[in-house]
């Protein structure tokens, strides 16, 4: 007979360890999956915040499938839209029998009829169903914040996509195309056609002609005003940061007060002054008055748009009006200064010859 294996003291603790180990570990598991479960409990649900109405009611009405607008609750306790149950009601009035003043409206739900009198028109013998009305609207407001962040996402996306910023030799080309009207292509609008133009100066730099830097404009005064007849020519540099910084843009002649340009001819775009064209007087082709705002460099933009907004500034009466002989005495005071030395040149030689040819008469 084989001997049975005699187990000591020691390996009947070791055993017993063992199993007391396994327990605990089997309860650990359990108060962890109690644990869990308790968690799993206290998570926040929507009869958390009211919405346990809603969830047996459904979150839309079944008829109309949108949210419930004024709730009417049936006598089987089922609530639909007012609105709803109107329609139904005029339904069942359409099909009732001559002479009868009730009308039986069955719930879509489970059929149930409730019964109502023709003459109750705004379904005043039914009660509102203020809870479901309150789970409502904030079901409504939920929604509406919603959309107002996604509008905020959407118009967040719109603006990066506005801020890209178009290469300068690019935007630069694509302007020089406009300006000689490659295929129709113009950013004059329609008002100013015939009255702006512009290209790229032709000069001795070869590298200027090549980086397109120097540019000339020809803009025509306001028509109808006193300088309508006037041309005057400008000096446009496009900066190497160019769409970012805007262009730099010089009044060569003739001279012009206007309070954006300074003594050196030079344009401040920030002070040009924006005007309202539906003001303008065709009569006179002046604008009396400003619309408050002054225009604003924006990197979308080019140099079409600031010659536009210089020359829509000019339809102001206090540049167009009764200053305008300041203007065009300031346009010829350097040919003044001219034809005055050729005068007095003409003169000195006149009189000098004059009293030589007197003196040998004598």
């Amino acid at each position: 007979m084989d001997e049975v294996p005699k187990i000591s003291v020691e390996d009947k603790k070791e055993e017993e360890d063992t199993t007391d180990n396994k327990n605990t570990e089997q309860d650990n598991n359990n108060n962890s999956n109690n644990n869990n479960e308790n968690n799993f409990l206290d998570t926040p649900k929507l009869s958390d915040y009211g919405f346990l109405r809603a969830s047996q009611e459904g979150d839309v009405c079944h008829i109309c499938l949108e949210i419930y607008e004024d709730p009417r609750q049936l006598e089987c306790c089922h609530s639909f839209c007012k609105e709803c149950i109107i329609y139904m009601k005029k339904e069942r009035d359409s099909e009732k029998k001559p002479g009868t003043r009730e009308a039986y409206i069955p719930c879509p739900l489970c059929t149930k009829e409730t019964i109502l009198d023709i003459n109750d028109t705004e379904l005043k013998s039914l009660n509102v169903d203020e809870e479901l009305e309150e789970v409502s609207n904030k079901i409504r407001e939920l929604s509406k914040d919603q959309d107002n962040e996604s509008n905020k996402l959407l118009e967040e996306k719109l603006n990066s996509f506005n801020q890209i910023v178009v290469p300068r030799n690019i935007k630069l080309l694509q302007e020089f195309d406009a300006a000689i009207g490659k295929n129709g292509l113009t950013f004059i609008p329609p008002f100013h056609i015939g009255m702006i133009t512009y290209g790229v100066m032709e000069g001795n730099n070869s590298e200027d002609d090549m980086h397109l830097t120097n540019w000339h404009a020809i803009i025509i005064g306001p028509q109808e005003s006193p300088i309508g007849q006037i041309i005057y020519t400008y000096e446009i540099v496009v900066p190497d940061d160019y769409p970012k910084a805007p262009p730099e843009v010089y009044f060569v002649e003739p001279k012009i007060l206007m309070n954006c340009v300074d003594d050196t001819g030079k344009v401040d775009l920030s002070k040009i002054e924006k005007v309202d064209l539906q003001t303008l007087n065709y009569q006179t082709g002046m604008i009396e008055k400003t619309t408050g705002e002054f225009y604003k460099w924006d990197p979308s933009q080019n140099i079409a748009d600031v010659l536009v907004a210089i020359r829509e500034n000019m339809h102001l009466s206090y540049v167009c009006g009764p200053r305008y002989i300041y203007t065009l005495f300031f346009f010829k005071f350097d040919h003044l200064m001219d034809i005055y030395s050729s005068i007095l040149i003409f003169l000195f030689f006149f009189f000098f010859f004059f009293f030589l040819f007197l003196f040998f008469l004598v």
